[in-house]
């Protein structure tokens, strides 16, 4: 029988607590030894933290000016701050306790909402337990081997946001659950759906996108195994009417950030990200399922393969599975979600029908926790065959992990360990079967359960994060360490330039992908989920390789290359140069060529031929011709281009096994290519291209170029953007040779090499053209941004702007066109004359979002004012 939830049970949470406590002072150790923080040093310190630092000073600056910020050129070249930041946290109501942190101590608040969420997804899974009539001492166990799984050990760290759907979840069922019962009084309105709902709307769509499928799936179990069919259709109609209306009520509620969000998502590149075929989503390859095997029982930091879950909980899915078993919900729950487990497919309809991802295992958790509770709840002792064959799913695990991993001696440590929690669980269950007793009585069997299985759950946390050298995974050692990361983008040199006054970007990458949200600077380089798709097509047809993190969603610079940092308006440029010991050290120059936000072209090449010419040529062509994507009637069209030479090179191989047009390399391997003409560096530039580059055997790895670094991903590899020909501006060296070096052992598949020199006296000589009719008296404000111009004829106004649909431009107070130009930015046809020009932005979806919000919480208040008052009247009834 289904009960209330039980919210007298303050002794309950005081143990919850103590233990949480215990438990993570043991898994964390040695990340408090170490005194690393929870912030991964690579997308934690490029991505969320950055995020978490600007978050805060949002929200202050709202405070202080009482206007909402809705695009900000702080965000990469320039974003919406919903659409691309929503994923990381904007909206989170754990990240506004942001505005309350000052950014040198950011990174304990990020420690805290990690460990915060981890708390309270044990709190809510032990109140879902409790609404279901579960013991609290099994509920305990539970809630613990939930919050410590290895879902939010390995996610959480990684991503605080991966936490939130292991907080909701399960008050999401919860929610489900109420408007299923049989008590009239909790089949009227669920509160708790509702909010949860909005909470996680205002998260971000993606997980609640994830959850919205779960939940049917849950929906439609629980209520065909409590009803089946014997209800009829109109009844199983009137439940999903039910849960419908909470479900949607609870989305308009958050539809302010939610529809925005959802909009930036399909207007991103995330909607070109490689696809898998058909044969892909149905099965796993074999060695993945052997992988799966190994690690069932065994949680890899470092391996998307294995769940790691405790012993015991195998045996209880057998029980699951016998006569006795009463709860026939949660047997076809783990039925379906076992099958789910085995195929890509599930990942991939999950994670949007894209490439299939993990990020969906919490429910698998969620799960084995429940198990755990449910099964003890019911007393259901296992048989002697259950427990063999157990034993015997266990040994073939723990047998096919040592195996292969003989040769490693680490990983060999980790795996007798676990063949230690292995013995010392099959000895607590078979004394627990056997109904033994102990000391008399004095010890329970069933406590020793308990026990083993708490103790299991602490290895595993423990093993994930103990350095290697004693048979852990090393996880805590990815981690930055505290008091350092501050620090680090503080002391970079991009937090000692100071910007003129006029508008420019500063092209330094020598810390975090993220530190111009932290140092507030106008930068080139952007690492969010969502990024506008413009810009990534940007860097693609400029070929800007070293700027690429064979992602599409990763950029980081533009290559030091002059004709686009000034085009761009860079005002300091990072360079880098290399000695000739090998070593490459970084310097910045202030950019002599830096163009004002707003410029003017004379004639405009259509986009048909400009996507005809080789890349150098393409950015040849920005010098003298605006790049549009329709025609404009009554300016110049130009059909003229530069050639640029290549030059001759000779090509050496060194350490490099060659087999027609694949490579195989190590570390020391080398391609040596040297040219025999002179050249000055102040009149040009040289370039490296490698055509038809790609890895075959690893996910992905870096290729030194000359002074340079580009990334290189295997084309298999979900992240792999198709794009194979790679283009480098390098340093001119004193020996007139580049060096081509790997960082690993590897084989790849290369095509031609090619050198070229590419000429400055074009741009020199425009750069005094372009830079005389500009954009003037810029003042940008929120959300838009004004200036004038005076024309003596007709001109196209480039703004270095990224294109979106979303700006809205006024020339002399009337509503002008907007066209993408240069690939990724924007364009104003003037004419002759004076102009004021004005563009405004507003994200899109805000207010439409805004309105479905308001209407929602109005509909909500109705509800439970009108609710309130009928609760009452009853009352006052009884009375």
């Amino acid at each position: 029988m289904v009960k209330e939830i039980h919210y007298n049970k303050n002794k309950y949470w005081i143990k919850y607590t103590i233990a949480f406590i215990m438990f993570g002072l043991i898994i964390f150790s040695s990340f408090i030894l170490k005194r690393n923080s929870l912030i991964r040093s690579a997308d934690g310190f490029d991505q969320t933290y950055p995020v978490l630092v600007y978050i805060g000073e949002y929200i202050r600056d709202f405070f202080r000016s009482g206007q909402i910020k809705q695009y900000d050129f702080r965000l990469g070249f320039g974003e919406s701050i919903i659409t691309s930041i929503s994923w990381l946290g904007f909206g989170d109501i754990f990240t506004l306790l942001s505005v309350f942190i000052p950014k040198e101590y950011t990174e304990y608040l990020f420690d805290f909402i990690v460990v915060f969420k981890m708390y309270l997804s044990g709190v809510t899974f032990s109140c879902f337990c409790f609404y279901h009539n579960q013991k609290e001492k099994y509920v305990l166990t539970g809630a613990l081997m939930y919050v410590f799984s290895r879902f939010s050990l390995i996610m959480g760290p990684e991503f605080y946001q991966f936490l939130n759907p292991m907080v909701w979840l399960p008050f999401l069922f919860l929610g489900i659950d109420r408007t299923l019962s049989k008590d009239e009084k909790e089949r009227k309105i669920s509160y708790i759906l509702i909010l949860t709902v909005f909470i996680q709307a205002v998260n971000g769509f993606y997980f609640l996108y994830m959850e919205t499928v779960l939940c049917v799936v849950y929906f439609l179990i629980r209520y065909f195994t409590m009803c089946g069919c014997k209800k009829g259709l109109i009844d199983f109609l009137i439940n999903i009417f039910k849960i419908a209306w909470h479900y949607l009520l609870g989305l308009c509620m958050g539809a302010f950030i939610f529809i925005p969000a959802v909009i930036g998502y399909f207007n991103s590149t995330k909607t070109s990200m490689n696809v898998p075929t058909l044969v892909d989503y149905l099965l796993y390859s074999f060695k993945d399922y052997v992988k799966f095997i190994q690690g069932l029982f065994v949680p890899e930091a470092w391996e998307n393969y294995g769940l790691g879950i405790p012993f015991i909980v195998f045996l209880f899915i057998l029980l699951i599975f016998s006569k006795n078993y009463k709860n026939k919900s949660l047997r076809a729950l783990v039925l379906f979600f076992i099958c789910a487990y085995i195929t890509p497919l599930t990942g991939s309809v999950l994670n949007g029908f894209s490439y299939s991802s993990d990020r969906w295992f919490f429910i698998l958790y969620f799960l084995v926790a429940y198990i755990f509770v449910d099964i003890m709840n019911q007393q259901l002792i296992p048989s002697k065959f259950q427990i063999v064959l157990a034993m015997l799913g266990y040994i073939f695990s723990l047998g096919l992990y040592i195996v292969f991993h003989i040769y490693n001696i680490s990983t060999l440590i980790r795996g007798f360990l676990y063949v230690i929690i292995f013995l010392c669980t099959f000895v607590a269950v078979y004394l627990w079967s056997q109904k033994k007793v102990i000391c008399g009585g004095r010890v329970s069997t069933e406590g020793i359960v308990i026990a083993t299985v708490c103790f299991n759950v602490i290895m595993s946390g423990f093993i994930l994060n103990a350095p290697v050298i004693i048979g852990g995974s090393g996880y805590s050692g990815g981690f930055s360490r505290h008091g350092e990361i501050y620090t680090a983008i503080n002391n970079s040199q991009a937090a000692s330039l100071k910007n003129s006054n006029e508008f420019g970007r500063n092209d330094v990458h020598d810390t975090s992908r993220g530190a111009s949200m932290v140092l507030n600077y106008n930068g080139t380089s952007e690492y969010f989920s969502i990024i506008n798709k413009n810009i990534s097509e940007f860097f693609m047809e400029m070929a800007i390789s070293s700027g690429i993190m064979s992602a599409a969603n990763a950029l980081e610079g533009l290559d030091s290359r002059i004709v686009l940092e000034g085009l761009l308006s860079v005002e300091y440029i990072q360079d880098s140069r290399r000695d000739k010991n090998g070593v490459i050290t970084d310097y910045i120059i202030k950019n002599p060529y830096k163009l004002p936000l707003g410029f003017t072209y004379d004639s405009y090449m259509s986009r048909d031929v400009f996507d005809n010419l080789n890349e150098l040529e393409k950015m040849d062509t920005l010098i003298s011709n605006i790049i549009l994507e329709e025609s404009v009637p009554g300016y110049e069209k130009n059909l003229v281009n530069r050639i640029i030479p290549e030059l001759p090179i000779e090509i050496e191989y060194s350490n490099i096994k060659i087999d027609g047009n694949t490579i195989s390399v190590n570390e020391n391997s080398e391609i040596k290519l040297s040219y025999n003409k002179v050249l000055d560096c102040d009149e040009g530039e040289l370039y490296v291209k490698i055509d038809k580059l790609r890895m075959c055997d690893q996910l992905t790895s870096y290729i030194t170029i000359g002074n340079k670094k580009i990334q290189v991903r295997d084309y298999n590899n979900v992240y792999y953007i198709g794009k194979d020909d790679f283009l480098v501006h390098v340093q001119v060296p004193e020996d007139n040779r580049i060096i081509i070096a790997f960082d690993k052992k590897g084989t790849y598949e290369i095509g031609d090499i090619h050198m070229y020199w590419y000429p400055l006296d074009l741009f020199t000589k425009q750069f005094p053209i372009l830079n005389e009719k500009v954009l003037e008296n810029v003042v940008i404000g929120n959300n838009q941004i004004s200036g004038d111009i005076t024309l003596d004829e007709d001109k196209i106004l480039f703004l270095s702007i990224p294109y979106d649909s979303s700006w809205i431009a006024e020339v002399d107070g009337l509503k002008t066109p907007i066209y993408r130009a240069n690939i990724g930015f924007m364009g104003i046809p003037l004419k002759q004359g004076q102009h004021v020009i004005k563009l405004y932005y507003s994200t899109p979806g805000i207010k439409v979002g805004g309105l479905i919000s308001t209407l929602g919480l109005l509909v909500f208040f109705i509800v439970f004012i009108r609710e309130k008052k009928e609760r009452r009247r009853k009352d006052e009834a009884i009375i």
